[in-house]
């Protein structure tokens, strides 16, 4: 029991926190709200706590379990069979070394080889997600398994997910969209996985990746240009090059090191918490073109390392092929069309790289997006005919021209002329 000083009363502690169906128990809850200040009836105290099974009793014997620490959750959690943490120690450190030695040995962690001789043939494998509306209105995507298939063609995947929905007790009559990438097998207008689904559920309608229409869109348009393309080979190039030894990754890194160092000294940089971090170059990919920004990002900021770690390949490579891939680098490198072409893709890949990042989140609407391809149209559009927008990219590139010594041609309009 509890006295209480200003209601001088008392109360029964047990009952208040648990506040049980008490029933004709001692008054009622005049133990838990009220308060007991009868002092001539005594009884009634005696009477509320009962004998061994009362309520008050059940509450106090919960009151017990509470103040216990060994019945606490974290304790529980904690209390594993030292078998059981053996065994887990046991596979944690097959993994560690399993995943040591293959970035020790630049291995990929999955196979890539699927001829019958190959001892390590990767399994064909089909991800399920379902996307749905609660009761409460929010759009949830839940990740539901991964299914094995034989083969990626179309009758084997609708197979595959006919025999997933009778497992989980689903039915396709209830599927209101379907959604995959732009390969043929998925999307196909005769035999593809959307179309067989559709021969079953019209209402199952597909659509194709918002993000993934961008990244085609993209490709298509630098697939036309043979500057761009020409360009985005050479990134793909210095990647494999610079990045392609321990030894070059870390002559890069010294390169790099010293060159921030001197930066600071001469007060060019600031320093401070996260700034100046250690980067390499990022390997692009032509599956993942917002990856290609990455790329650009840190060929801009190790400019100068890059050509360092070239050079040195260029005199001190393996063999004529890398001493003459490194040359042919620098040829391109130590040119204004290209560091020109480095800050206006890092430009227009920022606008549509912000696009397709907004395309991608989970709560994106069908409005929302239009909206957000229109705002990157304008911005485009403003990139191409504002002489300001131009001019910074200029500026931009003379000074990289001059930090590394780059001749920059006397007469722009002869070399960049514009092009509708």
């Amino acid at each position: 029991m509890e006295y209480s000083v200003a209601k001088d009363a008392i109360f029964c502690l047990n009952c208040y926190l648990f506040k049980p169906d008490y029933g004709d128990q001692a008054s009622d809850e005049v133990f838990v709200n009220k308060g007991y200040n009868n002092w001539k009836d005594k009884a009634k105290v005696k009477k509320h706590v009962g004998d061994h099974s009362s309520t008050h009793n059940q509450c106090h014997a919960k009151c017990v379990d509470l103040m216990n620490q060994r019945q606490h959750i974290d304790v529980n959690l904690a209390c594993v069979s030292k078998k059981g943490k053996l065994d887990y120690r046991i596979r944690l450190n097959a993994s560690i070394d399993c995943i040591r030695f293959l970035l020790h040995q630049g291995l990929a962690f999955c196979g890539h080889d699927e001829s019958v001789e190959y001892e390590n043939q990767v399994k064909e494998q089909m991800a399920i997600v379902f996307r749905y509306v609660d009761k409460m209105g929010c759009d949830i995507e839940c990740f539901i398994g991964i299914v094995h298939v034989k083969n990626t063609s179309a009758k084997s995947l609708k197979t595959a997910i006919d025999a997933f929905f009778v497992k989980c007790g689903l039915s396709l009559t209830s599927l209101r969209g379907q959604g995959y990438d732009g390969a043929s097998n998925m999307r196909g207008e005769f035999n593809g996985l959307k179309t067989l689904i559709l021969r079953e559920n019209k209402f199952a309608f597909y659509t194709h990746c918002f993000s993934h229409q961008l990244q085609l869109a993209l490709v298509k348009v630098v697939s036309k240009h043979s500057a761009l393309g020409e360009f985005f080979q050479t990134l793909s190039m210095l990647s494999n090059t610079v990045a392609a030894s321990c030894k070059r990754r870390d002559l890069l890194r010294d390169n790099q090191y010293e060159y921030v160092i001197s930066l600071i000294s001469n007060g060019d940089i600031q320093t401070g918490r996260g700034l100046n971090q250690e980067c390499t170059i990022k390997r692009p990919g032509d599956t993942r073109w917002g990856s290609h920004i990455g790329t650009i990002h840190s060929v801009i900021n190790l400019f100068s390392s890059v050509v360092g770690v070239l050079r040195v390949i260029e005199i001190e490579g393996d063999d004529w092929q890398n001493k003459s891939q490194a040359r042919s680098l620098l040829r391109i490198m130590e040119n204004f069309e290209f560091v020109f072409l480095l800050f206006l893709m890092k430009k227009v890949l920022g606008i549509t790289y912000e696009l397709s990042q907004a395309l991608q989140r989970k709560d994106q609407d069908l409005l929302n997006a239009m909206q957000f391809v229109q705002i990157s149209k304008r911005q485009l559009h403003k990139l191409r005919n504002e002489d300001t927008c131009f001019d910074i990219f200029l500026k931009k590139a003379y000074d990289m021209c001059k930090d590394n010594d780059i001749p920059i041609p006397e007469n722009m309009e002869d070399n960049f002329g514009r092009t509708n």
